[in-house]
């Protein structure tokens, strides 16, 4: 029960503002029928999943900065791609498994068939918000994860494209870049402001 305490807690931080990220988005968009809007149960779910990410990334948190300092130590970072690909293979599947639904809802919540470079860029950028702040709670920074990352990504948008073939391609794609976007920064920094898994490890377990 306790483990679930943590995990909820976890959800709440992580999943809850990405969410209210798309309500209040839904809103001012209400009066506009040009901006579209996802419906309520696939932002739902991209906000469970990006919760799934960013657990399973270990994203680093405002806590754990104060908690170990901002001294960088230089073997925290990889920035060699392929350096020691054959040391954590398994690692690396994991990397591309946890990017494939990136790729796959995203252009779901877009309503539109969108083309690979917004997803590519999506994905980037997601991966680098990551790895960066893994500098913050001692875990690595690594070059092949971001390129694994990219991959899975692809992968996911290759399944989507092959799933839905009949959906056209619509010309007002501002409206889901702004969506992904708030979702995934309100996601990334209600983590990095609000969760402090150590100090509600201490409280729950009593170490």
């Amino acid at each position: 029960m306790d483990y679930l305490a943590l995990y909820a807690c976890e959800l709440v931080c992580t999943a809850v503002p990405a969410f209210i990220a798309y309500l209040v988005l839904r809103k001012l968009a209400s009066n506009r029928a040009n901006l579209a809007v996802p419906p309520g149960a696939l932002a739902a779910l991209f906000a469970a999943y990006l919760f799934t990410l960013m657990h399973f990334t270990g994203v680093g948190t405002l806590h754990d900065a104060l908690r170990f300092g901002l001294d960088f130590n230089p073997h925290q970072m990889n920035l060699t791609p392929f350096a020691n690909f054959t040391e954590d293979v398994e690692g690396h599947l994991l990397n591309i498994l946890l990017f494939v639904p990136l790729g796959l809802l995203v252009p779901m919540l877009s309503g539109s068939r969108l083309r690979a470079l917004p997803i590519t860029a999506t994905a980037i950028a997601t991966s680098l918000v990551i790895e960066f702040s893994q500098l913050l709670n001692s875990r690595v920074t690594d070059a092949d994860d971001l390129l694994m990352n990219v991959i899975g990504a692809l992968i996911g948008y290759g399944v989507f494209r092959l799933i839905d073939k009949k959906r056209k391609k619509r010309s007002d794609q501002t409206s889901w870049m702004i969506i992904v976007a708030a979702m995934i920064a309100a996601a990334f920094l209600g983590r990095f402001l609000l969760y402090d898994e150590m100090g509600l490890a201490k409280m729950l377990f009593g170490f």
